[in-house]
């Protein structure tokens, strides 16, 4: 924001002084920082992509092609929010599914069967108990429940 937009915006919020102009100015605030957010997280997976496309030119011809290729289908990394196990990298064998300590309707890209871990909570809980996996050996096994 530069100087002569925030100046306008502290001059707009003390002249009107009343609650429901306040909570006006605080809505509209939030939804330009919403705004902002996502503009900027759009920069970031392009820069992200651009970086990872840099990294083919190492190769030549079809090598080349696949490899930038693949830096365009990039799959969603463990914790980011999914809709489909597609969407979720199948070479990490991450699967979307409800993770440790998430909400019931909470889908993020966790742990499937075989998937490297550490800890149970990089495993995929499921929902009762029907995709449930833990730690065990460092990779994500079957959890057949209590």
């Amino acid at each position: 924001m530069d100087g002569s937009a925030f100046d306008r915006l502290v001059r707009h919020v003390s002249e009107d002084a009343s609650r429901r102009g306040l909570l006006k100015s605080a809505f509209a605030a939030t939804v330009a920082g919403l705004g902002m957010a996502s503009v900027l997280g759009t920069e970031d997976a392009e820069a992200k992509k651009d970086s990872c496309k840099k990294k083919c030119d190492k190769f030549k011809g079809k090598k080349k092609r696949n490899c930038k290729k693949r830096c365009d289908d990039k799959c969603l990394e463990q914790g980011a929010f999914c809709n489909n196990d597609g969407q979720c990298c199948s070479d990490d064998r991450l699967i979307c599914e409800i993770p440790f300590g998430a909400g019931n309707s909470d889908k993020k890209c966790c742990g499937g069967q075989g998937a490297i871990c550490s800890t149970d909570a990089q495993c995929c809980i499921g929902s009762a108990g029907v995709r449930a996996f833990k730690c065990s050996g460092g990779t994500c096994v079957p959890n057949p429940g209590p």
